[in-house]
């Protein structure tokens, strides 16, 4: 299980009430200080946190930005009991679109698929043009996946 931030951290209880960033564990925590991400994750990530905070949101479920993936990175990912979403964010300036990165994509994608992983994959463009339309696609297919899964889960 993660570790949740601690209330005692300025730092972290800013960035809580401030940005509203998806997780504060230890390991997104350290990411959002280190400023490692790009524009395009930064804006999916505060869309994201917007959607969560204005519509219907699962306490059981997790976000998290560079996640571990089997041996993948994803960008985002939601995690809940009954199922995982990989969010990718792919801009032309952090990501080199050849023939090869695009191959690189489509089997890490593949390997994830059959893994029973969804995977939702956004162009730089698509993000800048509406960062809000992309993320509440990932919360409205959250809600369908676990709507799913309850509904299973009470059939006899």
């Amino acid at each position: 299980m993660t570790k949740v931030f601690k209330a005692k951290d300025p730092l972290r209880l800013w960035l809580q009430q401030t940005h509203a960033p998806i997780c504060c564990c230890d390991h997104c925590f350290e990411i959002q200080t280190k400023g490692s991400s790009s524009p395009i994750e930064t804006m999916m990530e505060n869309a994201i946190a917007f959607a969560r905070k204005n519509s219907y949101d699962d306490a059981r479920w997790e976000f998290h930005r560079e996640w571990p993936v089997h041996e993948y990175q994803a960008d985002f990912v939601l995690l809940a009991p009954a199922f995982m979403i990989v969010i990718e964010c792919d801009g032309h300036d952090y990501h080199e679109r050849t023939k090869e990165q695009a191959a690189h994509d489509r089997k890490r994608d593949r390997a994830m698929t059959v893994s029973g992983i969804t995977v939702l994959r956004y162009t730089g463009s698509e993000i800048w043009r509406n960062p809000f339309a992309c993320a509440e696609q990932v919360i409205s297919l959250a809600l369908s996946m676990q709507v799913q899964h309850d509904l299973q889960a009470t059939r006899p």
